[in-house]
């Protein structure tokens, strides 16, 4: 009995080195435990007199959105577009050639950024919850997704996904 061999997910022969990327990170057991979500009508509000989703960041979430800074330092990386949905991370990812380090270390993939940034956000999560006297979990899915951005429209339309995800979230958990 032959167990089924999983597909590679990353496209052959692309180095994954240069380029922008829209990545998707979900939590294990896509667990809600990064953000809420919460709909709000208001007369009052100039910018949305009709509603729209507000994000609240947990704790955990707002490490998550501290790291990206933090890795875009380590790295030399860009994050120009995020959300931080309850239960996963989208996020464009552009790795400049420009940027890379001309010395002996390893030139940054998107593999090695993306695994250094759920590390780190692990181990930041684990010293808050050991202040806080709470049990860390294991916070993320196996691997990660990832899309190179072709040309302008894709990148236009990545960037219109991840705008629209709250209201879409919404819609589907019926929040509206």
């Amino acid at each position: 009995m032959s167990l089924p061999q999983r597909k590679p997910q990353r496209l052959r022969g692309f180095n994954y080195q240069s380029g922008a990327f829209f990545i998707t990170i979900c939590t294990k057991d896509a667990k809600r435990i990064l953000s809420k979500i919460h709909y709000e009508v208001s007369a009052n509000r100039r910018d949305s007199p009709c509603g729209c989703p507000q994000l609240e960041l947990t704790s955990l979430g707002k490490i998550c959105e501290n790291t990206l800074t933090t890795i875009a330092q380590k790295y030399g990386v860009r994050s120009s577009d995020y959300v931080i949905m309850p239960n996963h991370i989208h996020m464009i990812l552009w790795l400049e050639k420009s940027n890379m380090r001309t010395t002996a270390r390893v030139v940054p993939t998107v593999s090695s950024v993306i695994g250094a940034y759920k590390s780190m956000v692990a181990v930041e999560w684990a010293r808050f919850c050991k202040t806080e006297k709470n049990a860390a979990a294991n916070l993320w899915e196996r691997s990660f997704y990832d899309h190179i951005l072709r040309d302008e429209e894709d990148l236009f339309c990545k960037r219109r996904y991840i705008a629209e995800n709250p209201l879409r979230w919404c819609i589907k958990n019926r929040l509206l």
